[in-house]
């Protein structure tokens, strides 16, 4: 994974708090998102919801607008991606302290905060 992804960064910091506010708010996304498809039909897919709620919220965070976001990064779509999978490879791997790890530190408290969040 790309040490210069800033939202790998800014995950990197995101305080216990922070994620459960993040996991709610992917959640929402999610679960509408499903009704969406029941009434209607296609859609985008989950990990596109997922990267974009974490770039919206990663915008948001640093008092940017998306567009101004985007603007600083050289590949938006693919770093979000990236985030994405780096938070599934650290729940799947039970991750309980990563400091070499772009996301940096994830307690094993905050991953189980988040699964009851989400």
């Amino acid at each position: 994974m790309q040490h210069g992804n800033l939202i790998l960064q800014w995950l990197n910091h995101c305080t216990p708090s922070q994620r459960h506010r993040l996991a709610e708010r992917i959640k929402e996304h999610l679960e509408a998102a499903q009704l969406h498809r029941e009434e209607r039909g296609g859609g985008a897919t989950s990990t596109q919801i997922m990267s974009t709620v974490l770039f919206v919220e990663c915008a948001c965070d640093l008092d940017l607008r998306p567009l101004e976001l985007h603007g600083l990064m050289r590949d938006p779509k693919a770093q979000s991606l990236e985030a994405v999978a780096e938070l599934a490879m650290n729940q799947l791997l039970g991750v309980t302290c990563v400091e070499d790890s772009p996301v940096g530190r994830i307690s094993q408290q905050t991953v189980q905060a988040d699964e009851r969040a989400g």
